[in-house]
């Protein structure tokens, strides 16, 4: 057992898009068996929820606003804007918004505990790293998904999803002085991603068949659109960095969140409780930092 106590914690919190609310699950269980951390870092939906947690130590705010999002709710989060749809499908000014009543216009020395969000350069390809000056701002460009968010421009640069270039930013915890480090990953290997997702256009196709007759359509039933290989190719890469930066952590917990889409926030509830299951199997493991 390796003795932690006196060592400063990182908690690493991995992209994952609305799979990622499970990180929500996972900080509550470990905050209710009082695992708390000196340093967290985040990419993605990752700088979000660890934005949350970092500004008071708690992710209650940030959990209800997501257990509000239903298919009623869901569409005012979306702002297309014909003048920049070249540019993306969405300017993010709404999500902005949300983000803004959860976290508040507060900067990074203002937070509890000590928080580093990942974006990336567009133009040069380069990690920007952020750990002073306007946590929204931060987290905003950080979770700017290419094609879906508008590319955000902060001191004349032009950023997008951190996901891109540091998907699990271990390395910036340990750079910050994490001497034990946890991990909270969304990110299957494509194997497990593709079984979970084939389950689950089976499942619809039996639903759908009670009540559509399917025409004989000619070709291999298990060929990818474009859509779907253009996202498993983007899954396999930032997979590939992932399993890197794994190595380097001393405690990963893996919520199982195959079954639901990357796009669907509706699934709180549901992203929440993997993490919450996945979080209780760690425990035992965890009793050494406690």
């Amino acid at each position: 057992m390796i003795k932690t106590r006196g060592k400063k914690k990182g908690l690493v919190l991995s992209l994952g898009a609305a799979q990622g609310l499970a990180h929500i699950g996972v900080i509550k269980v470990l905050n209710q068996n009082n695992i708390g951390f000196d340093i967290v870092t985040g990419s993605s939906i990752g700088a979000f929820i660890g934005a949350c947690y970092a500004k008071d130590g708690d992710v209650a705010a940030v959990e209800r606003s997501f257990l509000g999002i239903n298919l009623e709710t869901l569409p005012k989060l979306v702002d297309p804007k014909l003048s920049i749809l070249s540019k993306g499908l969405l300017s993010g000014d709404k999500v902005k918004e949300l983000l803004r009543t959860i976290i508040g216009d507060v900067e990074f020395k203002d937070l509890k505990i000590p928080l580093a969000v990942v974006a990336t350069d567009v133009h040069t390809g380069e990690e920007i790293i952020f750990k002073k000056g306007s946590v929204l701002d931060a987290v905003r460009a950080s979770i700017s998904m290419p094609g879906i968010f508008v590319p955000v421009k902060l001191n004349n640069r032009y950023l997008i999803d951190g996901g891109s270039v540091n998907p699990l930013p271990v390395d910036l915890a340990k750079k910050m002085g994490a001497e034990y480090v946890v991990v909270s990953n969304i990110v299957p290997s494509p194997a497990k991603r593709e079984t979970g997702r084939s389950a689950k256009r089976k499942e619809e196709g039996n639903s759908r068949g009670k009540f559509i007759k399917t025409p004989f359509v000619k070709g291999d039933k298990n060929m990818p659109d474009m859509f779907s290989a253009l996202v498993q190719a983007i899954h396999i890469t930032e997979y590939k960095i992932v399993n890197d930066r794994l190595k380097e952590a001393d405690l990963v917990i893996t919520p199982d969140t195959k079954s639901i889409d990357s796009l669907d926030f509706t699934k709180g509830i549901e992203a929440i409780r993997k993490g919450e299951e996945a979080a209780k199997k760690a425990l035992e493991r965890l009793k050494d930092i406690m």
